[in-house]
Formats: structure tokens, sequence, C-alpha cells
């Protein structure tokens, strides 16, 4: 069965490797950009469209983990592959957990590739013609008091043109609400959503504000910015802790003046689009360690949303795994028969310090390891089924939900010989938080 023309971007530090595997699929009639860096690669990813990433794992320049959350930051929906002759259980777990596709090993087999394109046109045709439909519809789940008091919040503020801080730790569903926002509001423009933190510095500016031709060394031609691609629309600042103080401050002019100028240019666009921000970090303190702007702060901090994280609203686990295991299931041939009651218990027990993020991912793990439609404790990701062997094996009556945790944390430290950028992909949460996390258990 002949599959349609893919649009697959390559990465690999190794030059013969590359032109092996670029010649091989070009002959099977795809269209192929090659990169042997990864940052060039990168810079050629924020501006192209692709289905398929390949991407080895050890590079000189930068890892396969850290080129995957870059790209996964740029387009969530990019079918991501990694090429690794370090196969292993945990590198699959991470994968499999943090989005990406698969993984291959070296020496590549070409003929397996093959039959893995073939899955992936089938498993992307799917994807597209009904989860990103239902993802466009998803609505805020749960009845916690806190997340019923965002909601009446969401229709109170969505007509107007305020802008509003969502803050909350990695993972608690921050994008999610203000795409709400938007959704309810009367803009007839684009939600387009950024990760501050995912975007090198040097192209911060320009991809915000937009550069004329001849600005900097390769922009060849004018390209308008995010702010006014969201013009009428609203334009959403993930990770908005991480934005240059140089940023910041044509950021603040850009808000309170509603205009602002290319990189390069001279001429005052102005703008109608809304703003909206989100952070895990505390923006107050960054503002007393002088790396966030306090006027910029006032400004964004109109309204401010805070989204509690699972551990505070385990009452809405049910709900949210019966969202998520129906999302996941449309329309596939999949069905669910029901799950044990011991995995709810562990599941209520964990404190899922990825938060959503890191239940949806553990979900979607789940039933696609099963077979028969009955979730059971050995369907759980290989790290859940370790942790809880571990805890359980030690008598804790005392632990606060908090500890467990830090025991979470400390645990997947473990399993990955300390590597706590290893731990944060498989937690779902930054290496930041990691290290806030234990530093707060040692101030205590």
């Amino acid at each position: 069965m002949k599959i349609s023309m893919l649009k697959i971007l390559l990465i690999d530090d190794d030059l013969s490797n590359l032109k092996i595997f670029k010649e091989f699929l070009l002959e099977e009639g795809h269209q192929i950009d090659s990169f042997s860096s990864p940052v060039e690669a990168l810079n050629h990813f924020e501006k192209d469209k692709y289905d398929i990433v390949f991407s080895d794992l050890k590079m000189p320049e930068m890892d396969g983990t850290q080129v995957f959350q870059k790209v996964i930051a740029i387009d969530p929906n990019i079918t991501f592959l990694l090429i690794t002759a370090f196969a292993s259980i945990q590198t699959a777990v991470e994968l499999i957990k943090n989005g990406a596709y698969d993984y291959i090993t070296k020496p590549i087999d070409l003929s397996y590739i093959q039959e893995l394109l073939m899955n992936i046109s089938n498993f992307r045709e799917y994807k597209f013609s009904h989860f990103i439909s239902i993802n466009n519809n998803e609505k805020i789940i749960g009845t916690h008091k806190k997340i019923i008091h965002i909601k009446k919040i969401i229709k109170q503020i969505a007509p107007s043109n305020a802008t509003v801080l969502i803050t909350g730790e990695s993972g608690t569903g921050k994008e999610l609400i203000a795409r709400e926002i938007h959704s309810k509001s009367q803009r007839q423009g684009e939600f387009i959503a950024i990760n501050c933190g995912a975007i090198p510095k040097n192209l911060i500016e320009s991809t915000l504000f937009g550069h004329e031709a001849g600005a900097f060394t390769g922009a060849e031609q004018k390209q308008i910015g995010k702010i006014e691609a969201a013009n009428n629309g609203t334009l959403f600042l993930d990770e908005i802790g991480e934005l240059p103080i140089d940023i910041q401050v044509k950021l603040l002019r850009t808000l309170s003046q509603k205009e602002y100028e290319r990189v390069g240019g001279d001429e005052t666009i102005t703008h109608s689009c809304r703003i909206l921000a989100a952070t895990n970090r505390d923006l107050k303190e960054m503002v007393e360690e002088d790396t966030f702007r306090q006027d910029l702060l006032y400004r964004l901090n109109v309204i401010e949303l805070e989204t509690p994280p699972i551990r505070e609203r385990l009452d809405d686990l049910p709900a949210l795994f019966s969202f998520f295991q129906s999302q996941i299931i449309t329309n596939t041939i999949w069905k669910f028969k029901g799950i044990d009651q011991s995995v709810i218990e562990k599941l209520e027990r964990y404190p899922w310090p990825g938060n959503i993020r890191e239940l949806r991912n553990c979900i979607e793990s789940m039933i696609v390891m099963n077979k028969d439609g009955l979730l059971a404790e050995n369907d759980m990701p290989t790290y859940l089924q370790a942790y809880f062997k571990e805890i359980d094996g030690v008598d804790q009556p005392t632990l606060t939900m908090m500890e467990m945790e830090l025991k979470a944390i400390m645990f997947t430290l473990k399993t990955v010989g300390n590597n706590r950028r290893r731990a944060a992909d498989i937690l779902g949460i930054s290496e930041r938080t990691i290290y806030r996390k234990l530093g707060e258990t040692q101030n205590e």
C-alpha cells in the first residue's frame, strides 16, 4: 500500500548515517530536510511545517531530549522519533510519557522504516481527524471549588480586554484556561500560543514583534511577529518569566501603548490583540531578584487565575480519568471494559508532580499497553509500578501528600542516576521545579 508523501526533518551529527537515511526516504517519495546541527535544524523548524522529526539522541550541541522539548513546544502535534544506539526501557518510557511517537535503534533497519512510516501515516490521519477536533472543544474538567471558581471568573472576564496572568505548577492546564478565555470572548482573530522558554534568546524578539528584511543575518524577507498575527485575537505567552529583561521592556510598551516596531524597522505598528500570560514561577520573587520587571508584572497581573495541582483536587481524578480515556479511544478498536480498584487507589495516592499532563500521558500509556480493555496494575507505566513497589515496601502511615510528592521526585532521580534533566522529562516538570522542591525541603 502506497502512503502519501510526508515532509520529514532529519537531525543527526553522523553524516554517513544522515546521508543513507535521507537517500532512502527520498527514494520512498518523501520530502526531506536534513541537518547535522540541531541548532540549525530548530531554526529551520520554526520557519517551516513538518509531519515527522527524526532526531539522534547523542549529539554534541544538544541531545535528542532537548530537541524534543523545543520541537514539541513549537508544534505540539508533531510526530517525533528518537534515533539511538543507547536504547533502554527507561528511554521508551520517557518517550511514551512525554508524547513522542517512538524510537528506533542504530544501525537503522530501512525495511522496518517502511512499515513504521505506514503506521505513522495511519496514526496521524486518526490523530488529526479525531483527537484534534475533540481537543479543540475540550472543557475544563472538575468540580473542585478552585475549578468552579476558575470557570466562574472565565465567564466574567472573557468579554473584556483585561490582561490575565495564569499561575500554577507545570502541567496544571494553564494553556487550556487561556484557550477557554479566548473561546468565550467575542474576538474574531486567532488564538496564538508561544512558549517563551522554548525560543532561543536571539530569536524571541523577532518571534514576538517580527522583523524587516535585512534586520539581521538570515532575515532575507520581512516577517510579521506573533503579536501582529494575533491581531483582533489572543496571544498567550507561556512561561513569561523566561523573557529576557530587554524584551520585557519592549513588551511593557506594547501592553501600555498598544504599539511597537518590528526588529530593524522604524514604522510604528498598532495592535489590538489581547495578551494572556502564564508562569509556574514566583514573579514577585523574581522582581526582588531583579530578573523580572515590577512594572511589567503590574501590567500583566490585572487579573490573576491560580490553577490548582492535582494533589489538591484528588476528587476530580475519576472525572479526569473518564474524560481522557474516552478522548484517547475515540474511533479505535480498543474498548474500555473497566479498571481494577487497586489501580484507582494507587492513582489517588500518587502525588502527580507533573499534574494533568502526567496524568493524561499515564492514561494513554496504560491504554497503549493494554490488550483486553480491563486496566490492571501491570498496565501502569513502568516508573509508577517501580514507585509503588518501593513506597509500599515501607510503613509510612504519616506521610503528607507534599511528602509523597517529594518522595516521587527523589525516587525518579534515583532511577535515572540523579540526572535532574531526565527526571524532569519523566515527571513532566521543569528542572527548576525539581531544584525548588528539593530546596524547600532543605530549608525546613
